[in-house]
């Protein structure tokens, strides 16, 4: 079986829509991706929008769909939203080859630490690999919020520490600290299937039996030695006084997912609730920011 592939361009507020539409044509499925480098998070204070400014749509029909009625529905139902898609055809094969080609290992603290797709093998055997495949939840090592953590957890002497992820994803970041040595990890999100693929995936390391995985209301009333939040802004925010009784008087909280002009924003907020910045690491507009109870 092979598949027929439309790709849009369309800006955000088009988005939405194109997709509904698809999917009513028979889409099996629907992916969007930035059509440029520029983040999708909002500026400091404006509401997140739900996409890039300038978005690739790529849309998959099954092999016996016929394209021809597909493509003159999208344009009857354009009104000068979206442009023709530009139409090719993948072979079943060609669709796993192109789809797994873009990811690849990936190392952090010079070699320490690598991120290793399944069906790839691990360039350093005796590094700590952690076996993790893009999925579902947020989390692979490749958006630039997520390898500055790892890169920081990497240079860290996690033997003995107590380590809570708050807003987990995959769960990378807290099996990473378990991998590095930490002792026990407990890991929240909000998103039920997120909960899931993190227990799924800390099987799969090893660690299963020393990370907890839960929703954010049952976070228990304890502090840990390190707080890991890879989030937005606003969540982060809203977060920094009920963070500050979760980490140890010497503890460290590191935060991420903001933008390198958030930061004042995120240091003004977190000064007032009691922490004090300690670091900020940056890589291709993104900001790492370390904080110690004040």
């Amino acid at each position: 079986m092979g598949w027929h592939r439309l790709e849009f361009e369309v800006e955000a507020t088009t988005v939405d829509d194109l997709t509904e539409v698809l999917e009513c044509l028979g889409a099996t499925s629907v992916a969007c991706e930035a059509a440029s480098s520029e983040p999708r998070f909002a500026e400091p204070g404006v509401p997140e929008t739900a996409h890039w400014a300038h978005n690739r749509i790529e849309a998959l029909f099954p092999d016996d769909a016929d394209p021809a009625p597909i493509e003159a529905a999208l344009a009857a139902l354009a009104e000068g939203r979206w442009a023709s898609p530009v139409r090719t055809h993948l072979a079943e094969a060609d669709w796993g080859r192109e789809w797994m080609q873009h990811y690849r290992p990936l190392s952090f603290g010079n070699g320490r630490l690598w991120v290793v797709p399944s069906w790839l093998q691990a360039p350093d055997p005796d590094a700590v690999n952690l076996l993790l495949d893009p999925g579902m939840a947020f989390g692979t090592g490749t958006h630039q919020s997520t390898a500055l953590c790892l890169e920081w957890l990497a240079a860290q002497l996690l033997t003995d520490r107590r380590v809570l992820d708050w807003g987990t994803g995959s769960g990378i970041l807290a099996i990473a600290a378990l991998r590095l040595g930490a002792l026990h990890g407990l890991a929240t999100d909000i998103d039920p299937a997120a909960q899931r693929v993190a227990e799924e995936n800390a099987v799969r390391n090893g660690v299963a039996d020393r990370l907890s995985v839960v929703a954010p209301e049952a976070v228990p009333p304890e502090r840990h030695d390190i707080l890991l939040a890879n989030i937005l802004l606003e969540p982060l925010l809203g977060l920094a006084g009920s963070l500050r009784e979760r980490v140890q008087p010497e503890g460290w909280l590191v935060t991420s997912g903001v933008l390198e002009r958030q930061v004042p924003v995120l240091e003004a907020g977190y000064r007032e609730a009691g922490w004090r910045m300690d670091e900020v690491a940056l890589l291709e507009g993104w900001a790492r920011v370390g904080f110690r109870p004040a």
